[in-house]
């Protein structure tokens, strides 16, 4: 099933290099970047955020500072790269998602809000619509980044945003918010995950997945996908995969706290580990290719790579001045 999730392997050798990093006791920066999905269920150590203070972070990361500690699906991503018995009491993860924002609030003044010596990037960057000359902008400007880091796309699903059904002709051309009020009782009552709904909500989060997949393919990143992982379990109806008991809208994952997790983290912890599941599995799978007596050893040449030409120009013409404003202070 995790398999499954794997839409493109990319290059590994900047995770690699991080990777063999952290096990030789140097300190590595894990980074999460995306929206609500991040910044709410992804979790978050204050003592670690607090040593990227210069950053701009907005509700609710700002309030998790000292020692409070969110739990969510970044930590064990964290735990993957750089394991406990390993880690350097230097090494972080620090979260610097910008909830309600499409991933190109990060285009400008990026360096105020990701930590230029970032080892390895997790972007969640499939839940909100964004141009494609934007996103494109957005992982070239990461991948140039002083640490020369390596990008995981994971891309979530919302498993109830259809385009047929209550939500009519009209509706669908309306702002997203008003689709997703529409589909709210669907989702409740469970009639979003049958069939036609379910198809339809998959067809459109794979079409929001598909720039994506291109600009891995042109980057070499890899993609790691939810809806290709999952889809089959909740389509089937499968025990421990359905949406009303993994998420609170169709999207977010239950809150759990840290009693859920130290009990295992079954129940309301599901729906987190199951997003975590999906990249600690890549994450596992690239470094045990690399232990294998016919892995090749790339030598980290991959971080001194230039990037390619642009794969999409942007428009001639961009509007900069709300943008900076957005970006560099979360407006």
């Amino acid at each position: 099933m995790l398999k499954s999730g794997v839409v493109r392997r990319g290059n590994p050798e900047r995770l690699l290099c991080a990777m063999r990093a952290a096990r030789r006791g140097e300190p590595v920066v894990v980074v999460g970047v995306g929206s609500s999905l991040a910044g709410i269920n992804g979790g978050a150590v204050g003592a670690w955020q607090d040593r990227f203070s210069n950053l701009t972070y907005i509700d609710p990361l700002h309030r998790v500072t000292g020692d409070v500690f969110v739990p969510g699906w970044l930590l064990p991503i964290f735990d993957a790269i750089a394991p406990h018995r390993h880690r350097h009491p230097n090494s972080t993860l620090v979260n610097v998602a910008q909830p309600g924002s499409p991933l190109g609030v990060y285009r400008t003044c990026t360096r105020q809000l990701v930590p230029p010596r970032a080892d390895v990037i997790v972007v969640d960057a499939a839940v909100i619509d964004e141009q494609r000359s934007n996103l494109e902008n957005v992982l070239r400007r990461l991948l140039a980044l002083q640490g020369a880091p390596a990008v995981i796309l994971a891309n979530f699903v919302r498993w109830c945003d259809p385009e047929v059904g209550p939500c009519d002709a009209h509706c669908q051309r309306m702002p997203q918010h008003v689709r997703l009020n529409s589909n709210r009782k669907m989702a409740a009552n469970g009639s979003c995950y049958q069939q036609p709904y379910l198809n339809s909500s998959l067809a459109r989060a794979a079409r929001r997945e598909a720039p994506l997949n291109e600009l891995a393919d042109h980057y070499d990143l890899p993609v790691l996908s939810a809806r290709a992982a999952f889809s089959d379990a909740v389509a089937r109806g499968l025990a421990g995969f359905d949406p009303r008991k993994l998420t609170s809208d169709s999207l977010h994952p239950l809150l759990c706290t840290l009693d859920d997790l130290e009990r295992g983290g079954h129940g309301v912890c599901r729906g987190s580990l199951l997003l975590s599941s999906l990249v600690v599995s890549y994450v596992h799978s690239v470094f045990d290719a690399a232990r294998s007596p016919h892995a090749h050893d790339g030598g980290g040449g991959a971080s001194a790579r230039p990037l390619p030409p642009l794969l999409w120009q942007p428009p001639r013409k961009q509007r900069r001045g709300d943008e900076i404003d957005q970006a560099c202070f979360a407006w």
